[in-house]
């Protein structure tokens, strides 16, 4: 038997039920089970038959039924996702352990998901210029893709805020602030974004699908080829997000205050969302859908990409390991320095640090 120490931030939650949660990453062994039964449930009282499709694109009524179902099962998994990391902070009321970068892009990235998703559904001159494009085919975009984006924002907005709030991320007092990278790229896709909006309402870019696929406009400059540009820059947040955790996770040799359960979820959501994708194409027999969707795709291989090695890190090196360097130095920034604890290590020296920004021991027999 030997002692562990864990710094825990001083007025954190101690709800047993949360803490389990949260700091152990303890779902339920049954959470997919329980997943997978209630999408069955959902896409069997659902309205069904089309899969939100129209003009004679409808699926035939035996996939209609696993289409919902793979859609539900993605939502409900990449949207129950964002919680036990949310849980995690909550508790410990600190997000170290958590890139500040990775929660950054997260709120970039699904925003501009979400203007890309709304658009293809709820803007018919959008919906049409996209039929023109695709020789008459319907965006393949499911109910479930827009609940999943509108929740993706509001949850990630939620973490970065616990970021902001526990940890800083701006100023003299922050104590995880962003990398320089992630700062100008962050900079530079909203700075595009929004650059490329004011060019359309200032040349009075139309939703017209006959506008948007004549001559009479700039060849980029309408709404049609602004949400596509925006679900570009998606995948490429999509493509980078990850590494910088990945990188915290190496560098501090542990995955404490990162929740496995996060990844889970991710990865069941990102198989089951490509699954739904492909099952689409095949029942209607037009691969459109795939192309032309491409940043659905690409969310859900990325995240299954990215996923496997985080699963590799946890339960492959990095399990229930303490962090091997986290302390922090004058810039009340968290450089990642700490010996590991042993069952002849108390405070001593460096302890003070830990006080100072708020944190108490808790020495516990471990196995």
């Amino acid at each position: 038997m030997t002692s562990s120490i864990d710094y825990t931030r001083r007025g954190s939650s101690t709800s047993p039920l949360l803490t389990k949660l949260a700091n152990n990453g303890e779902l339920s062994p049954y959470t997919l089970p329980t997943i997978v039964l209630i999408s069955i449930f959902l896409s069997l009282v659902s309205p069904s038959g089309d899969g939100g499709f129209k003009d004679g694109e409808s699926f035939n009524k035996s996939y209609s039924y696993m289409h919902d179902t793979l859609g539900w099962i993605y939502f409900l998994s990449w949207s129950l996702s964002f919680y036990p990391q949310f849980l995690l902070n909550l508790t410990r009321k600190t997000t170290i352990g958590l890139s500040p970068d990775y929660a950054l892009y997260n709120v970039i990235g699904f925003m501009f998901y979400s203007v890309y998703t709304c658009s293809l559904v709820w803007n018919e001159g959008i919906r049409e210029a996209y039929e023109n494009e695709n020789n008459g085919s319907d965006p393949a975009v499911s109910t479930q893709d827009i609940f999943f984006a509108i929740h993706a924002v509001i949850l990630s907005v939620a973490g970065l805020i616990q970021v902001i709030v526990y940890d800083g991320m701006i100023g003299n007092t922050a104590r995880q602030p962003p990398s320089r990278i992630s700062f100008i790229i962050s900079s530079c896709l909203t700075s595009f974004a929004v650059v490329y909006l004011f060019i359309l309402i200032s040349t009075g870019a139309s939703t017209n699908p006959e506008k948007i696929t004549s001559n009479e406009e700039w060849k980029y400059v309408n709404y049609f080829d602004y949400i596509y540009a925006l679900s570009y820059c998606k995948v490429f947040i999509t493509l980078i997000k990850y590494v910088p955790q990945i990188y915290l996770n190496w560098k501090r040799k542990s995955t404490k205050g990162w929740n496995i359960w996060n990844v889970i979820l991710d990865i069941t959501g990102g198989l089951f969302s490509v699954l739904q994708l492909l099952g689409d194409c095949i029942a209607l027999n037009d691969w459109s859908g795939l192309t032309s969707d491409l940043p659905k795709f690409f969310l859900g291989a990325l995240s299954i990409f990215f996923d496997v090695g985080f699963l590799i890190q946890h339960y492959g090196f990095y399990g229930g390991r303490e962090p091997v360097e986290e302390d922090l130095d004058s810039s009340n920034s968290v450089t990642g320095r700490r010996r590991h604890s042993s069952s002849n290590e108390t405070f001593g020296e460096g302890s003070s640090k830990f006080r100072e920004y708020g944190y108490q021991e808790v020495v516990g027999e471990v196995a």
